[in-house]
């Protein structure tokens, strides 16, 4: 495999996904107060929502902890998940070979929400983030690190919280009252 063309197009499409959603954050932001939601309650839930996902995603970042030693030989072959919803792998930790290994946690999740962490992995081969699983070799069952799990959680239920809270705005201030009146 091209190695390196790989996670070039990994770069692209890490940088692509920030902008897209960075630029959605902001233009929430931007359209809820030329809409007159500065001082509301849900404009001020999003907005320490977008601010949690901010500081978990770029200043709370653990840093990249070294391959440990496994204490087992385990290998798995998928992690079965529907809509996010049952096994779903989350993080991208550590490092291996020159970026072409990593360290993954196992949540179960119900729509790509994490709620329970059941197992963290090492990941040798390419790289598992635009797609769920690749067909990598998944060995290990490694030892948990705190800082990683409250990274995981911070993230991805900040921006659980900022898309609730747009839809409820939506629906209560624009489409209950088209519907009732």
């Amino acid at each position: 495999m091209d190695y390196k063309r790989i996670e070039q197009i990994q770069k692209v499409w890490d940088v692509t996904t920030n902008i897209i959603g960075h630029s959605l954050i902001a233009a929430t932001i931007i359209i809820g107060v030329s809409l007159g939601y500065k001082g509301s309650t849900p404009f001020t839930v999003f907005c320490i929502a977008a601010a949690v996902y901010f500081f978990s995603k770029y200043l709370f970042k653990p840093k990249s902890r070294l391959w440990v030693y496994r204490i087992k030989n385990y290998q798995r072959t998928a992690f079965q998940s529907v809509f996010g919803t049952g096994e779903v792998l989350y993080g991208h930790f550590g490092d291996l070979l020159g970026r072409r290994g990593h360290i993954s946690y196992c949540f179960w999740s119900i729509c790509y929400i994490p709620l329970i962490p059941i197992g963290c992995y090492d990941f040798s081969g390419t790289g598992r983030k635009m797609i769920q699983f690749t067909g990598e070799k998944i060995t290990g069952n490694l030892a948990w690190s705190w800082k990683e799990i409250l990274q995981i959680y911070l993230k991805n239920w900040s921006f659980a919280v900022m898309v609730i809270t747009v839809i409820n705005t939506i629906m209560w201030d624009y489409v209950n009252p088209a519907i009732y009146g």
